[in-house]
């Protein structure tokens, strides 16, 4: 697997891994507006310690930073504190997105990771309590 991810290598990945749906509300996305979620974003330290552009930080959500899924847990207040407790945002550089579950389709706990032949899976977890 790569130290260094490029961004040619992580959207396929990141893409396979999510099933092109939202991985907020499973909106199927071809043909939709879309982005990819940095869970530690660069302002919350996620360009400490490599994890910025990593298959543990970044997850496919409808919309883009201010519409859809993406900007509701972006934007809003309501938004962004659920999802700061279920794993979309994680705020904070103590937080290593490798460990750090999330509630994907409001239905599974689990963390966003890669195989040993670096294909995209998702890892069961269990809720970790207060995940800001």
């Amino acid at each position: 697997m790569p130290v260094d991810w490029s961004r040619a290598d992580l959207e396929p990945l990141v893409f396979a891994r999510s099933g092109w749906s939202c991985d907020l509300c499973r909106m199927y996305l071809p043909g939709r507006a879309y982005s990819l979620q940095h869970r530690r974003a660069r302002g919350a330290g996620g360009r400490r310690g490599g994890v910025l552009d990593t298959p543990w930080n970044l997850i496919l959500m409808c919309g883009s930073a201010t519409t859809g899924c993406h900007g509701w847990v972006e934007q809003t207040g309501e938004g962004r504190r659920w999802g700061q407790d279920h794993g979309f945002v994680i705020r904070g550089e103590a937080r290593d997105p490798a460990s750090v579950p999330m509630f994907r389709h409001r239905r599974d706990w689990v963390i966003p990771s890669v195989d040993e032949h670096g294909v995209g899976v998702w890892l069961p977890a269990e809720p970790d309590g207060v995940l800001t």
